[in-house]
């Protein structure tokens, strides 16, 4: 089952995902995550870093340490597509 199929069974009121489930929906950038990935290099030489779920090469660090997706930095969904979190490190 691909994370878009997760995703509309949980329209049914009966659906309930396995943790596996949610892991996958969860561990899959959307489609505006993937914009913002796709400008990282812009962005860092300009200064800025984004989260790191938003960084090429981002692996959900759940895989490694077992924990729940939802209670990960990383497993938090980028909510607004026009925007995302970033900060300008001081030097």
């Amino acid at each position: 089952m691909s994370a878009l199929d997760i995703i509309n069974a949980t329209l049914d009121d009966d659906y309930a995902p396995t943790a596996e489930e949610i892991s996958l929906v969860v561990g899959t950038l959307s489609n505006d995550e993937k914009k913002w990935r796709d400008r990282h290099g812009m962005l860092k030489h300009e200064g800025y870093e984004l989260r790191p779920r938003l960084r090429p090469g981002w692996t959900p660090s759940w895989h490694e340490s077992g924990a729940d997706p939802m209670e990960c930095e990383d497993g938090e969904v980028l909510p607004v597509g026009r925007f995302a979190d970033q900060t300008k490190p001081s030097f």
